[in-house]
């Protein structure tokens, strides 16, 4: 079942966020705002920095698996602290990740927590700006909260339709 808005002919798999080219893309960006948020901080702070190019890529490589395979668990551990600071345990947790990744990685030096809070404000506070920015582009994908129609139209779902049938649309 083909599913977009009325900007776009493309069926949901190509334009939104659930394909597999999206997804690479996705990661990709990902990595891309750690390696300037890691960058940013290095040029910002004399207690972070890396010895060259390549080990920017590998600190991007291990932060993202250790925010993919540790943190969760950090935040499942810690979650009555997290909701009682409001969030802000998280910003604790993303800089001990940071300070870790340093003692993984050679030529990568994170001095002192101080310096990977730091850090860990530049990468988040760059992650939700892209996060922002790509929300807004994503606007009108597809069937959802973001689905919009031509004027008279209402976005619907429709469960009853063949999922063979590649005629349908959200609006209706």
């Amino acid at each position: 079942m083909s599913c977009c808005n009325s900007n776009s002919k493309k069926p949901e798999s190509s334009c939104c966020a659930g394909a597999k080219g999206c997804c690479i893309f996705g990661l990709l960006v990902r990595w891309a705002v750690i390696a300037l948020g890691v960058y940013v901080a290095a040029h910002t702070s004399k207690g972070i920095g890396y010895d060259n190019e390549q080990t920017l890529a590998v600190v991007v490589v291990v932060l993202s698996l250790l925010n993919l395979f540790v943190k969760p668990l950090l935040v499942l551990f810690t979650l009555p602290f997290v909701v009682m600071s409001f969030g802000l345990g998280l910003w604790l947790i993303n800089a001990g990740l940071l300070m870790l990744t340093s003692k993984l990685v050679s030529g990568f030096m994170v001095e002192s927590f101080t310096s990977a809070l730091w850090g860990s404000l530049v990468i988040s506070a760059l992650s939700l700006l892209v996060h922002l920015l790509s929300s807004k582009a994503k606007k009108g994908c597809g069937c959802g909260p973001n689905c919009q129609c031509e004027s008279g139209k209402s976005c619907v779902i429709d469960i009853d339709k063949d999922k063979d049938d590649d005629s349908g649309s959200c609006c209706r």
